[in-house]
């Protein structure tokens, strides 16, 4: 997978889904308290995107999902995006 910058967009494919996320420490805020949540495989799927966006990854995956088959997650944001950067409530925690 290519590396960047971690504060550039990112691209997160969970459950074959597609999600272009304008800011990484904002994927990470969402999937960490996902990860929080909930318990077993989808936790373990929540826990490989996490170590993909720590590690500077450009694509992170949920190590089950595939490119070829991921579908973009449909949305009410105009531009088609899924950006969570107006949101105020969110908390970083850690695994």
């Amino acid at each position: 997978m290519n590396k960047t910058k971690k504060t550039d967009n990112v691209v997160v494919i969970c459950y074959n889904r597609t999600e272009t996320w304008n800011k990484r420490e904002n994927a990470l805020a969402f999937y960490r308290e996902g990860a929080r949540c909930c318990e077993g495989c989808e936790k373990e799927r929540y826990a490989n995107i996490i170590l993909d966006l720590l590690d500077g990854e450009k694509v992170a995956t949920d190590g089950f999902s595939t490119a070829e088959c991921s579908t973009p997650l449909l949305t009410n944001a105009p531009d088609g995006s899924r950006d969570y950067g107006d949101r105020t409530d969110w908390k970083i925690v850690s695994l």
